[in-house]
């Protein structure tokens, strides 16, 4: 019971990070998205770049977690039995947080106004 609330917790905290991160990455392309958004992009594109980007962090953070789980496993004095079952949720968990986390994303920024490229200051922090 207490392995399966220390996972649960981890992965919480996981899926939050990782929300955070695409979110950064998304307000660091504002000016971007503003410029696509000036010569017509429709928001589906705007909205597919960010979903892609937030499935790719995903994979490939679990990915190296998978990695370094498996790897690490002999260097510590428990031995944790993962089945596939478990890996398996673990990864349907890990797209869906960071599917939300692009989905929540997509709700805040990017779908931002034609002006915002030509209001652009490159040392206004205001």
């Amino acid at each position: 019971m207490q392995l399966l609330i220390f996972c649960v917790i981890l992965l919480v905290v996981s899926m939050f990070i990782l929300t955070l991160m695409i979110y950064t990455f998304t307000v660091e392309k504002i000016r971007s998205i503003a410029i696509m958004k000036l010569m017509g992009a429709p928001n589906w594109v705007i909205i597919h770049l960010v979903l892609e980007q937030a499935l790719l962090l995903t994979l490939t953070s679990f990915i190296i977690g998978w990695l370094i789980t498996h790897n690490a496993q002999g260097f510590f004095p428990r031995k944790l039995f993962l089945t596939p079952l478990d890996e398996s949720v673990t990864f349907g968990l890990a797209l869906l947080g960071g599917l939300l986390g692009g989905l929540d994303t997509r709700e805040r920024k990017p779908l931002t106004g034609r002006i915002k490229c030509l209001k652009f200051r490159k040392f206004n922090f205001l």
